[in-house]
């Protein structure tokens, strides 16, 4: 895995097994290799979540979740492929356990940054 920090988009599931899964759209993910780090931006019927989660030893990423005024805790593997990334885990909101899964897309920026100027060429004489 990449030591730079990679940006993603995608779409997120969760729900109990066999029933079927919502859905929600990854406004934005974070993936910080070298901290360790992996946090995301979650939109569900116009509910923003917003995840946390740490690589632990055996290589999950575990933490949290806000949904002002809730909170929970959720965790996941994350198994990259060239520029997809999926996740499978748990989250554990209101009391109950669910599976939750992300198919993410690597992206070089998010719809609210600025897109970068062309650099300019010096000519030499």
């Amino acid at each position: 895995m990449t030591t730079e920090i990679v940006k993603l988009q995608g779409a997120a599931y969760w729900g109990k097994i066999p029933d079927e899964f919502a859905e929600g759209l990854v406004m934005e993910a974070i993936l910080r290799p070298k901290e360790k780090e992996f946090a995301m931006e979650l939109n569900w019927e116009g509910q923003s979540y917003s995840v946390e989660l740490r690589r632990k030893e055996d290589g999950a990423f575990r933490g949290g979740w806000t949904c002002y005024p809730r909170e929970g805790t959720a965790e996941c593997r994350l198994f990259p492929s060239g520029n997809l990334y999926f996740l499978w885990g748990t989250w554990i909101e209101d009391g109950g356990e669910y599976k939750w899964s992300a198919k993410l897309k690597k992206v070089e920026r998010f719809s609210r940054e600025p897109i970068p100027k062309p650099k300019r060429s010096r000519k030499t004489g």
